[in-house]
């Protein structure tokens, strides 16, 4: 999410969010402007279509290798829990 801000961002977002993250801080004022930053260039959205993107992937490769059963069935929920979870 980061890093797709820093390429989309404007210099002055940029450079606030990178001061921000040099912080180090856990004030959740200053964590939540650096969240608001991050949603005005869609880092969310864009990661998690990322996400999505490599899961179906590579889930598209394990079913030909992974034989059904429970486990594989959990996994797949598992890794599309990850992705479509809220956060």
């Amino acid at each position: 999410m980061v890093i797709h801000t820093l390429k989309k961002a404007n210099n002055a977002d940029r450079k606030r969010l990178i001061q921000i993250l040099n912080m180090h801080t856990s004030e959740q004022v200053l964590r939540d402007e650096a969240i608001a930053i991050m949603q005005k260039y869609n880092a969310i959205e864009h990661v998690k279509r990322t996400a999505t993107q490599i899961v179906d992937e590579s889930w598209r490769e394990a079913e030909k290798l992974l034989p059904a059963s429970e486990a594989k069935e959990k996994l797949k929920a598992f890794a599309e829990f990850l992705i479509k979870r809220n956060i």
